[in-house]
Protein backbone atom coordinates (compact mmCIF):
# COMPACT_ATOMS: atom_id res chain seq x y z
CA UNK A 1 0.00 0.00 0.00
CA UNK A 2 2.83 2.50 1.16
CA UNK A 3 3.89 1.25 -2.64
CA UNK A 4 0.58 2.71 -4.13
CA UNK A 5 -0.80 -0.37 -4.30
CA UNK A 6 -4.53 -0.91 -3.65
CA UNK A 7 -4.88 -4.23 -1.83
CA UNK A 8 -8.78 -5.93 -1.78
CA UNK A 9 -9.52 -8.89 -0.50
CA UNK A 10 -11.58 -11.13 -3.04
CA UNK A 11 -15.13 -12.39 -1.02
CA UNK A 12 -16.09 -14.53 -4.33
CA UNK A 13 -15.46 -17.40 -6.38
CA UNK A 14 -13.21 -16.66 -9.22
CA UNK A 15 -14.74 -16.32 -12.65
CA UNK A 16 -13.85 -14.43 -15.90
CA UNK A 17 -16.12 -11.35 -14.97
CA UNK A 18 -14.65 -11.39 -11.07
CA UNK A 19 -11.04 -11.33 -12.19
CA UNK A 20 -11.41 -8.28 -14.09
CA UNK A 21 -11.50 -6.08 -10.96
CA UNK A 22 -7.96 -6.19 -10.65
CA UNK A 23 -4.77 -6.03 -12.57
CA UNK A 24 -2.65 -8.73 -9.66
CA UNK A 25 -4.34 -11.66 -8.52
CA UNK A 26 -2.46 -12.83 -4.78
CA UNK A 27 -3.38 -16.40 -4.31
CA UNK A 28 -1.37 -17.25 -0.09
CA UNK A 29 -1.75 -20.65 1.32
CA UNK A 30 -5.63 -21.37 -0.06
CA UNK A 31 -6.88 -24.13 2.03
CA UNK A 32 -9.57 -24.91 -0.08
CA UNK A 33 -8.60 -26.03 -4.27
CA UNK A 34 -10.27 -24.44 -6.75
CA UNK A 35 -12.95 -25.94 -9.00
CA UNK A 36 -11.98 -26.82 -12.38
CA UNK A 37 -14.00 -23.68 -13.78
CA UNK A 38 -12.37 -21.81 -11.55
CA UNK A 39 -8.41 -22.96 -12.77
CA UNK A 40 -9.90 -22.25 -16.40
CA UNK A 41 -11.23 -18.69 -15.66
CA UNK A 42 -7.71 -17.64 -13.41
CA UNK A 43 -5.52 -19.70 -16.53
CA UNK A 44 -7.14 -17.63 -19.28
CA UNK A 45 -7.31 -14.34 -17.39
CA UNK A 46 -3.19 -15.05 -16.58
CA UNK A 47 -2.65 -15.92 -20.39
CA UNK A 48 -4.56 -12.64 -21.17
CA UNK A 49 -1.98 -10.51 -19.97
CA UNK A 50 -2.98 -10.85 -16.20
CA UNK A 51 -0.25 -11.43 -13.65
CA UNK A 52 -0.53 -13.93 -10.36
CA UNK A 53 1.22 -14.28 -7.18
CA UNK A 54 0.68 -18.11 -6.10
CA UNK A 55 2.16 -19.21 -2.99
CA UNK A 56 1.50 -22.80 -1.61
CA UNK A 57 3.32 -23.64 1.76
CA UNK A 58 3.92 -27.21 3.51
CA UNK A 59 1.08 -29.74 3.74
CA UNK A 60 -1.97 -29.41 3.86
CA UNK A 61 -1.35 -26.00 1.50
CA UNK A 62 0.37 -27.17 -0.91
CA UNK A 63 -2.33 -30.12 -1.82
CA UNK A 64 -5.09 -26.65 -2.40
CA UNK A 65 -2.68 -25.41 -5.09
CA UNK A 66 -1.50 -28.77 -6.81
CA UNK A 67 -3.96 -28.18 -9.92
CA UNK A 68 -3.92 -24.67 -10.31
CA UNK A 69 -0.02 -25.27 -10.25
CA UNK A 70 -0.26 -28.05 -12.79
CA UNK A 71 -1.95 -25.96 -15.01
CA UNK A 72 0.64 -23.22 -15.26
CA UNK A 73 3.67 -26.07 -15.46
CA UNK A 74 4.47 -26.10 -12.04
CA UNK A 75 4.72 -29.20 -9.99
CA UNK A 76 4.37 -28.89 -5.91
CA UNK A 77 6.23 -31.50 -3.57
CA UNK A 78 4.01 -32.80 -0.87
CA UNK A 79 6.26 -33.11 1.86
CA UNK A 80 8.04 -30.02 3.94
CA UNK A 81 11.53 -28.44 2.94
CA UNK A 82 13.89 -28.93 6.21
CA UNK A 83 17.77 -28.60 6.62
CA UNK A 84 18.60 -32.05 7.92
CA UNK A 85 21.83 -30.92 9.34
CA UNK A 86 19.91 -28.31 11.82
CA UNK A 87 17.21 -28.14 14.10
CA UNK A 88 17.37 -23.98 12.83
CA UNK A 89 14.21 -24.15 10.11
CA UNK A 90 15.28 -21.50 8.49
CA UNK A 91 16.62 -21.30 4.68
CA UNK A 92 18.87 -18.95 3.66
CA UNK A 93 19.41 -18.41 -0.31
CA UNK A 94 22.38 -16.64 -1.37
CA UNK A 95 23.80 -15.23 -4.63
CA UNK A 96 27.18 -16.11 -3.28
CA UNK A 97 26.37 -19.69 -3.65
CA UNK A 98 24.26 -19.56 -6.34
CA UNK A 99 21.22 -20.95 -4.31
CA UNK A 100 19.56 -17.32 -5.32
CA UNK A 101 19.43 -16.67 -9.43
CA UNK A 102 20.59 -13.47 -10.87
CA UNK A 103 17.11 -12.16 -12.46
CA UNK A 104 15.73 -8.25 -12.33
CA UNK A 105 13.59 -9.05 -9.41
CA UNK A 106 16.67 -10.27 -7.36
CA UNK A 107 18.69 -6.73 -8.17
CA UNK A 108 19.98 -5.53 -5.59
CA UNK A 109 19.45 -8.48 -3.49
CA UNK A 110 22.24 -10.87 -1.61
CA UNK A 111 19.84 -13.43 0.24
CA UNK A 112 15.90 -14.14 1.07
CA UNK A 113 15.33 -16.26 3.92
CA UNK A 114 12.36 -19.20 4.31
CA UNK A 115 11.19 -21.16 6.58
CA UNK A 116 10.77 -24.46 5.76
CA UNK A 117 7.99 -24.52 3.25
CA UNK A 118 7.96 -27.40 0.09
CA UNK A 119 9.46 -27.38 -3.04
CA UNK A 120 8.22 -27.74 -6.90
CA UNK A 121 9.61 -28.53 -10.46
CA UNK A 122 8.74 -26.49 -13.35
CA UNK A 123 7.25 -28.33 -16.39
CA UNK A 124 7.58 -24.95 -18.11
CA UNK A 125 9.81 -22.48 -18.95
CA UNK A 126 10.55 -19.96 -16.61
CA UNK A 127 13.32 -18.75 -14.53
CA UNK A 128 14.12 -20.00 -11.20
CA UNK A 129 15.33 -17.41 -8.44
CA UNK A 130 15.37 -19.79 -5.06
CA UNK A 131 17.07 -22.98 -5.80
CA UNK A 132 17.45 -25.51 -2.92
CA UNK A 133 21.25 -26.41 -2.71
CA UNK A 134 22.90 -29.94 -0.66
CA UNK A 135 21.09 -30.42 2.56
CA UNK A 136 17.77 -29.81 1.92
CA UNK A 137 15.28 -32.51 3.04
CA UNK A 138 11.67 -32.79 2.02
CA UNK A 139 10.40 -34.96 4.88
CA UNK A 140 6.74 -36.48 5.90
CA UNK A 141 7.70 -34.92 9.54
CA UNK A 142 10.78 -33.70 11.30
CA UNK A 143 11.73 -37.12 12.38
CA UNK A 144 11.08 -38.93 9.04
CA UNK A 145 13.23 -41.84 8.62
CA UNK A 146 13.42 -41.51 4.84
CA UNK A 147 14.13 -38.37 3.59
CA UNK A 148 14.72 -37.02 0.05
CA UNK A 149 16.92 -34.60 -1.04
CA UNK A 150 15.70 -31.45 -2.59
CA UNK A 151 18.78 -30.12 -4.05
CA UNK A 152 17.75 -28.38 -7.40
CA UNK A 153 14.30 -28.27 -7.02
CA UNK A 154 13.03 -24.87 -6.04
CA UNK A 155 11.14 -22.49 -3.64
CA UNK A 156 10.73 -19.37 -5.94
CA UNK A 157 10.50 -18.65 -9.29
CA UNK A 158 9.11 -16.33 -12.01
CA UNK A 159 7.58 -17.70 -15.49
CA UNK A 160 6.00 -15.83 -18.52
CA UNK A 161 2.16 -17.41 -19.25
CA UNK A 162 1.16 -16.78 -22.51
CA UNK A 163 0.63 -13.11 -22.59
CA UNK A 164 0.91 -12.99 -18.76
CA UNK A 165 3.14 -13.35 -16.07
CA UNK A 166 3.52 -15.90 -12.98
CA UNK A 167 5.63 -15.77 -9.63
CA UNK A 168 5.17 -19.17 -7.12
CA UNK A 169 6.63 -19.34 -4.25
CA UNK A 170 7.09 -22.72 -1.87
CA UNK A 171 6.78 -20.89 1.25
CA UNK A 172 4.48 -18.17 2.92
CA UNK A 173 6.42 -17.06 6.04
CA UNK A 174 8.88 -14.90 4.20
CA UNK A 175 6.30 -12.77 2.61
CA UNK A 176 4.97 -11.91 6.62
CA UNK A 177 6.22 -10.39 9.44
CA UNK A 178 5.59 -12.34 12.59
CA UNK A 179 6.12 -12.29 16.27
CA UNK A 180 5.48 -16.25 16.77
CA UNK A 181 4.38 -17.94 19.88
CA UNK A 182 3.79 -17.12 23.27
CA UNK A 183 7.32 -16.01 23.28
CA UNK A 184 6.33 -13.53 20.34
CA UNK A 185 9.66 -15.11 18.09
CA UNK A 186 9.99 -12.60 15.54
CA UNK A 187 9.71 -14.66 11.93
CA UNK A 188 9.45 -13.61 8.21
CA UNK A 189 10.60 -9.95 7.94
CA UNK A 190 11.24 -9.59 11.06
CA UNK A 191 13.50 -12.57 11.58
CA UNK A 192 17.39 -11.17 11.28
CA UNK A 193 18.05 -13.17 8.62
CA UNK A 194 15.62 -11.81 6.12
CA UNK A 195 16.31 -8.46 5.99
CA UNK A 196 16.31 -8.19 2.55
CA UNK A 197 12.81 -10.25 2.13
CA UNK A 198 10.85 -6.87 2.10
CA UNK A 199 12.68 -5.48 -0.86
CA UNK A 200 12.88 -8.65 -2.39
CA UNK A 201 9.02 -9.12 -2.32
CA UNK A 202 8.57 -5.87 -3.18
CA UNK A 203 11.11 -6.62 -6.86
CA UNK A 204 8.50 -9.54 -7.55
CA UNK A 205 5.14 -7.23 -6.74
CA UNK A 206 6.95 -4.63 -9.51
CA UNK A 207 8.43 -7.53 -12.22
CA UNK A 208 4.35 -8.54 -11.69
CA UNK A 209 3.03 -5.37 -12.83
CA UNK A 210 6.03 -4.46 -14.87
CA UNK A 211 6.87 -1.55 -12.96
Amino acid sequence: RRDGYDVKASAVRFTAEALQAGKLLVMANATEALTGEEIAAVAKWVADAGAMLLIADHPPFEAAAAELGKAFGVRFREGVAWPKASDNARIVFRRSDGTLADHPVTKDIDEVATFTGTSFQLDAPGHPLLVFGPGVYSVKEKADPSPVEIKGQLQGAVLPFKQGRLAVFGEAAMCSAQLSGPDRRPMGMNAAVARQNARFLLNVIHWLTGI
